[in-house]
């Protein structure tokens, strides 16, 4: 009877020291698996337009495609001028379907344009200044954006993506 006791004692003590999967949030150096792997960005694209807190972000035109892409005012963005450059953003409470579609922004990140040789301006730059001579709504694409250095200019495409799907085409001095 002392053997089975002694047996069944072992027992719960193996089964207690057995390993399971713990959580040590006391340690900052561990990553949580969404950490490893962060969540892709929501959309990626240029900023087309900026009302206060909110950015309009569409994503660029994909060659031969039918389909308008991706579109979406961002609120909570902040503070500071965001029309021209390419960002990727990340949401927070879901995204509301429209077109555009409508989300808050958890985190908007800058994607870093590589300088173009011989050009003063950014490409940023180029496509704000270009934005700035286009009236009316900001709902473009982005088709192209092309330094040509032998003119010295930009050359910045853009398509309507409403019911019109109109193309146009402005020439930026690089200065």
């Amino acid at each position: 009877m002392k053997a089975l006791a002694c047996l069944f004692i072992i027992t719960m003590i193996l089964t207690g020291c057995g390993s399971a999967p713990t959580s040590n949030s006391d340690n900052p150096s561990q990553e949580s698996p969404e950490q490893e792997n962060p969540a892709p960005p929501e959309i990626t694209g240029y900023v087309m337009d900026q009302k206060k807190d909110q950015i309009l972000v569409v994503a660029p035109l994909e060659p031969d495609s039918e389909s308008n892409p991706k579109a979406m005012w961002v609120s909570e963005a902040p503070k500071g001028r965001w029309v021209g450059k390419q960002v990727e953003v990340w949401v927070k409470n879901g995204v509301r379907e429209s077109f555009p579609s409508q989300a808050e922004a958890e985190q908007v990140t800058v994607l870093e344009m590589s300088q173009v040789e011989g050009a003063d301006l950014e490409a940023s730059e180029a496509l704000s200044k270009a934005l700035m001579e286009i009236p009316g709504d900001k709902l473009l694409a982005v088709k192209l954006i092309l330094y040509l250095e032998e003119e010295d200019k930009w050359e910045v495409q853009l398509t309507r993506i409403d019911s019109s799907n109109e193309d146009l085409e402005t020439m930026i001095a690089d200065r």
